[in-house]
């Protein structure tokens, strides 16, 4: 999979979420070369952070996600 442009994430994003938003973008690119599953972007309820999950396309099970589930659990007890 490969990832180009920026799909005007710009026009997506309020305050705080561009930067966010920007990393996952950066990070979604480092996955995907390596990818073999399919990309989630989900937003934590708790913590309103956004979540890149790579999903399994037989299983749908999560194989890795950024952040990672142990730093969403910290930030979610905060």
């Amino acid at each position: 999979m490969r990832i180009t442009g920026t799909n005007s994430i710009e026009g997506y994003a309020r305050g705080g979420e561009l930067n966010q938003l920007q990393r996952l973008r950066s990070h979604l690119r480092v996955l995907g070369d390596a990818a073999t599953g399919t990309f989630s972007v989900v937003r934590d309820p708790t913590t309103q952070r956004f979540i890149v999950q790579l999903i399994d396309p037989e299983s749908q099970t999560v194989i890795d996600q950024f952040p990672a589930e142990n730093i969403v659990k910290r930030l979610a007890d905060k």
